[in-house]
C-alpha cells in the first residue's frame, strides 16, 4: 500500500506547480505525513469527540453537559482544513499573469463542457414541434376522379 501511495504522490509532484517551494511541508513524503499525523491517535480521537454545537443533541431527550462524548464524532477541524487547502490552491500563483490567464481559460472550457445543449425558443410554443411517423413517409392518399371513383 505505501508503494502505491508514493508512486502515485511523486506521479503528482511532477504535474504540480507546488514542488517549486523543497522547504514546504506538503513536498515532504506522504507516508510520513501520515505518520505524524497519526502520531498521537488518543489527542485526535479526542479533539474528535468534543461537542462544539450548542443545543438538544438529536437523540438525547435530556440536553447533554459533557465535553467529550464517546458517541460522537465531529469532524469539521478536517472539513475547515480541506477548505483552507481548496482556497489556497486555487489562489495560488495569483502575482503571475500567465497562470492566471491558464486557470481563468481552464474554468471557461470548463463551463463550456457543463453547458446543455437545450433549445431555448422551444418553450411556450413558440416553436412548432413534430416527429416523422416512418410509416407515413412517401404515403399517398388516393386520388379521386371526378365522379368520386379511384383512378
Amino acid at each position: 500500500e505505501r508503494e502505491v501511495i508514493d508512486v502515485w504522490q511523486r506521479k503528482t509532484q511532477i504535474f504540480s506547480a507546488v514542488t517549486q517551494n523543497k522547504y514546504k511541508t506538503i513536498n515532504a513524503n506522504i507516508n510520513d505525513q501520515i505518520e505524524t499525523s497519526l502520531k498521537d491517535r488518543n489527542f485526535l480521537l479526542q479533539k474528535s469527540r468534543v461537542r462544539r454545537e450548542k443545543g438538544r443533541q438529536i437523540g438525547c431527550r435530556l440536553p447533554v453537559e459533557q465535553k467529550h462524548n464517546p458517541e460522537l464524532f465531529d469532524d469539521s477541524d478536517f472539513y475547515t482544513q480541506l477548505l483552507r487547502q481548496l482556497v489556497t490552491t486555487t489562489t495560488a500563483d495569483t502575482d503571475d499573469p500567465m497562470a492566471m490567464s491558464r486557470a481563468y481559460l481552464k474554468q471557461k472550457e470548463a463551463q463550456v463542457k457543463v453547458r446543455k445543449n437545450v433549445d431555448r425558443k422551444a418553450s411556450k410554443c413558440r416553436r412548432i414541434r413534430y416527429h416523422v411517423h416512418e410509416k407515413l413517409v412517401n404515403f399517398m392518399a388516393p386520388v379521386m376522379g371526378e365522379e368520386g371513383e379511384e383512378g
